[in-house]
């Protein structure tokens, strides 16, 4: 091996003197190396609708997309999961608050007053 020759960084072929990268191979020099994965589509931009379809879509289609579109589409995958984990937080939080006013409102009721009522209507009948 010469003393000042170097290797591709794309594809490890040792080059001579001078060149920057094999001829042959797709990759230019500098370009990233993929490695048994599938390569990033170009317009994969996420975004707020894809993060709304996570909110809406539940939590099995959420994760289906999920895990089809990880891969090829980071982006996309990566809001739906977001706006899957905000839908999940969300509803979770609409539901204490719904037991709380519900709680406030009938711990105000003067249910003597209506169980008369109750008992009266069991006589009716």
């Amino acid at each position: 091996m010469e003393s000042g020759s170097r290797f591709c960084s794309a594809c490890g072929v040792e080059q001579p003197n001078g060149q920057s990268y094999a001829g042959g191979h797709q990759q230019g020099y500098g370009q990233p190396v993929y490695y048994g994965r599938k390569p990033v589509h170009p317009d994969d931009r996420g975004g707020f609708l894809w993060g709304l379809l996570g909110f809406f879509g539940g939590l099995i289609l959420s994760i289906v997309l999920y895990a089809v579109w990880k891969e090829e589409y980071p982006q996309r995958a990566k809001s739906i999961l977001t706006g899957m984990i905000v839908g999940i937080i969300t509803g979770a939080v609409l539901f204490i608050l719904y037991l709380i006013i519900f709680s406030i409102v009938f711990s105000n009721i003067d249910w003597e007053k209506y169980a008369t009522v109750i008992g009266g209507l069991k006589n009716v009948l």
